[in-house]
């Protein structure tokens, strides 16, 4: 690819991609368009938050960088693309709210009559074998294909509802297992559910039909999927066979970040012996994780064309070079095996199928070279209890979820990996990912 001046053309396929702020936006469906016009306060706000100082050469970049944005054509991308501002915010930085979405609010009652509709996704992670008569919990995927809301509260508020049958369609009796959602799901909206699953105390071949109920209303069959699973024997181990879990010490997000740059900067060690290596880190926003570490030639992927912007200005400050991409971390504009490795510090569980993403990113991997997934957090969101940080960050309409440790793994396998080393700190994965 050249550089056109303002534009990234590709000589191989003609294309041609935006370049804002010295940062090429490769997403195929993203156009520029007219941002905001940031106040005085706002724009000082951001250099002091970042630690640029107040030169005026410098207030006038970061102006430049509010009045042109880039324009997704995916909703949960450009939802996505605000998390620099969303984190000086949450961190007590005066950020104009321009163009910032709201936290949730109470929706206009909806007709009871009005059906709502949905559509279970492939994603799920229930595991195809459970032991009898437990209660476990696994994540299921659903998007709101209908025209109104899921309440999660009262009245109406709709539940995740499972119940039991056998290989020829009769009902098996089983625990009335209901799971609430944390929050409101307009139309079109997808959403992670970690539900409630109650196995009957008989064993065999079942299937599980996992659908919604919309109390005091209807239950709402006609959306609902079944899942083969063989009901009986022993629980699955707590850790995959070789997984290693520390229970203390507890650290800040900060502090687990520290010792996940630590661990990879040892996983690179076998591939920085003769060679600068060429990694790609994926949502590395402002400060990528990877930057700083000897012998690194480093790719910066997010989606977020600010927070890429001041991170490409304040690393040319201090005199430290690295690419920063706005791209597509399921369209990647690299060729296979273009890295020795790739890494996401907190990242993978924010896509909406992370298997797809692994397996993908895997292909620009050479061949001896590794995906690294660190920091992610382990378990699940208990609904009904869901952390404020958490459920803001779900108000938003940002993609939060958490699996389990047996989750992941199953993510690794179907994307065709498996991890060599795997560390679970407390609640923090650190996994070094090869193919099977």
């Amino acid at each position: 690819m050249r550089d056109g001046g303002g534009l990234l053309e590709c000589g191989d396929c003609g294309s041609s991609y935006p370049v804002l702020g010295r940062v090429p936006v490769l997403f195929r469906d993203a156009v520029p368009a007219a941002g905001d016009d940031p106040d005085n306060a706002t724009v000082h706000q951001v250099l002091e938050a970042l630690g640029l100082g107040s030169a005026p050469a410098d207030a006038l970049r970061v102006r430049q960088m509010f009045r042109r944005r880039a324009s997704f054509g995916d909703e949960q991308v450009q939802v996505e693309s605000a998390q620099l501002l969303d984190r000086l915010r949450g961190s007590g930085h005066g950020i104009d709210g321009s163009g910032h979405r709201a936290e949730e609010a109470q929706p206009a009652a909806d007709d009871a009559d009005a059906l709502p509709r949905y559509r279970w996704t492939l994603l799920d992670h229930v595991p195809r074998r459970l032991p009898a008569g437990t209660e476990t919990m696994a994540n299921l995927r659903f998007r709101n294909t209908g025209a109104v809301a899921f309440r999660h509260r009262p009245p109406h508020e709709a539940r995740v509802h499972v119940s039991w049958f056998d290989e020829a369609g009769k009902p098996v009796d089983a625990p009335d297992v209901r799971t609430p959602l944390p929050i409101d799901v307009p139309p079109g909206r997808e959403l992670t559910v970690p539900a409630f699953i109650a196995t009957p105390r008989v064993s065999g071949r079942m299937l599980l039909q996992v659908s919604f109920v919309q109390e005091g209303v209807r239950f709402m069959h006609d959306d609902a999927r079944r899942i083969s699973v063989r009901v009986g024997g022993a629980a699955g181990p707590a850790l995959p066979d070789g997984w290693v879990r520390h229970s203390e010490p507890h650290r800040t997000y900060e502090e687990d970040h520290r010792i996940g740059q630590d661990v990879f900067r040892r996983w690179l060690q076998p591939l920085a012996k003769a060679k600068l290596v060429r990694v790609l880190e994926v949502g590395g926003n402002v400060h990528p994780m990877a930057a700083g570490l000897a012998n690194v030639d480093l790719y910066n992927l997010d989606v977020d064309l600010l927070g890429l912007q001041l991170g490409d200005l304040l690393h040319r400050r201090d005199g430290r070079d690295a690419a920063f991409l706005c791209a597509d971390a399921e369209d990647l504009p690299f060729p296979p095996g273009f890295f020795d490795a790739a890494v996401m510090f907190a990242t993978l569980h924010h896509f909406p199928d992370p298997a797809r993403v692994l397996a993908h990113v895997a292909t620009r991997v050479r061949p001896g070279g590794f995906v690294g997934v660190l920091c992610e957090p382990v378990g699940h969101v208990h609904p009904g209890a869901v952390a404020p940080d958490f459920l803001s960050e779900l108000r938003k309409g940002v993609n939060e979820q958490s699996f389990t440790a047996s989750e992941y793994e199953a993510m690794f396998r179907r994307a065709r990996l498996r991890a060599e080393e795997a560390t679970i700190d407390v609640n923090s994965l650190k996994a070094r990912l090869v193919p099977l």
